[in-house]
């Protein structure tokens, strides 16, 4: 009559399974069962988990004590209740303070990749398709499981890189056993837990938006220009060649893509300190004024990163398109340097594009990065340059002033 009710039960359950996915799956001794449900199907250590017969009644509840990827441990309290747990009753598990199924629904395997064997060696060695970025480790348990998610083979990790590893098993006999495609998990304490693979380059859970604010000095601009003086009226003079800026600031929106590759957009201005020239003679004096700034529109590939934790090395690559502007004016002072009148001022535009070789120290946190960088830039082409005077009397000096200015692209640019 015993088997006969457990059998009743066991039917309900089977074609009830849309409503209880899991159910006990046998009775142990001091108040114990075993439940088919286990981390696979989001079972924790702790988890309070309650049967139920085919009315729905709550007969009986208690917590995991121990949890595998597919079967979970259950121990009864108070004892009285455990008379009322049978094979086959279905189980429901609490969830913010109240109990729910336990389902497949709980998991996307659609969205969610596990680890497997992706290829095979001599000498009992295999490979599967996770690592670090995976939390794979050197000498990790690593376990395969068949289509009938049985356990075949276990080794150790010998070898891993950031999204593979390599496995050796001593026997040959499970050996034989392993496959490409097979599943594979990794022992941690006592259960084996699954590897899932969604920290891969084809997805990313970390923190994949940063926010970098930084202060960039142009140690060598990617242009160059002359502090002009003026003489006389139509006679300019390159006074002193400079590339160097002193004050920058930089902001980056960066996107990452995995763990390795991101890519960013910035925006960065920087200003030179005015090149003062004075000449003339002791009672009237030209005071010969000229002053840079620039724009830079970076667009940037970070293709490759050192972690070293929480210190990241990183390298890339990208384009810097750099509009600077360089304004002269000279002006008549007295020697109290009262002005008397603007003798002549011009402005000139220049538009470099150049290519960016990046490498920088940062250390993460959350949406924002602190770290030191460095720049190396090669100008390839000056896209466009216009010189705008702003003095009446000295159009057709126009030639003689650009010529004296020089201001055009270098032939490298170095960036803190």
């Amino acid at each position: 009559m015993q088997r006969f009710s457990m059998l009743v039960i066991l039917m309900f359950t089977l074609f009830s399974n849309t409503v209880f996915a899991a159910s006990v799956n046998k009775l142990f001794s001091k108040e114990r069962f075993k439940i088919d449900a286990g981390s696979d199907l989001g079972v924790a250590k702790g988890d309070k988990i309650c049967t139920y017969d085919e009315n729905s009644e709550e007969l009986a509840c208690g917590s995991v004590f121990k949890v595998k990827s597919s079967i979970s441990y259950v121990k009864v309290s108070p004892k009285e209740s455990f008379s009322k747990v049978a094979a086959g009753q279905a189980v429901k598990i609490e969830r913010n303070g109240e109990m729910v199924e336990i389902t497949d629904t709980d998991t996307d395997d659609s969205a969610v990749e596990m680890a497997s064997v992706s290829k095979m060696f001599s000498k009992q060695r295999f490979k599967i398709n996770a690592g670090s970025d995976q939390g794979v480790s050197k000498n990790d348990y690593v376990c395969v499981y068949n289509e009938s998610n049985k356990k075949v083979a276990c080794g150790k990790v010998w070898k891993n890189k950031k999204t593979r590893s390599y496995v050796k098993i001593k026997s040959k006999t499970q050996f034989s056993r392993v496959k490409v495609g097979l599943t594979v998990r990794v022992k941690r304490g006592k259960s084996y837990e699954d590897i899932l693979l969604e920290s891969s380059s084809s997805s990313y859970s970390g923190q994949s938006f940063r926010i970098h604010l930084a202060y960039a000095p142009g140690i060598i601009s990617p242009y160059q220009y002359n502090a002009v003086e003026l003489p006389q009226i139509g006679e300019f003079a390159a006074n002193d060649s400079t590339m160097f800026t002193a004050l920058g600031g930089q902001i980056s929106f960066e996107y990452m893509l995995n763990k390795s590759i991101s890519f960013s957009l910035g925006v960065r201005y920087r200003s030179s300190p005015t090149d003062q020239v004075l000449t003339g003679s002791k009672t009237f004096f030209e005071e010969n004024d000229t002053s840079a700034s620039d724009i830079g529109v970076l667009v940037d590939a970070y293709l490759y990163t050192i972690d070293l934790k929480p210190v990241q090395i990183r390298f890339g690559t990208g384009i810097d398109y750099d509009m600077s502007t360089v304004t002269f004016t000279s002006t008549e002072v007295d020697e109290t340097s009262a002005t008397i009148e603007e003798t002549f001022s011009a402005t000139s535009n220049l538009s470099v594009l150049a290519l960016r070789g990046l490498v920088d120290v940062r250390y993460p946190l959350g949406m924002f990065s602190f770290g030191l960088g460095l720049d190396l830039e090669i100008p390839i082409v000056a896209l466009g340059d216009s010189t705008t005077v702003n003095s009446e009397t000295a159009e057709e000096d126009l030639a003689n002033f650009q010529e004296a200015l020089g201001h055009t692209k270098s032939s490298f640019a170095v960036v803190l």
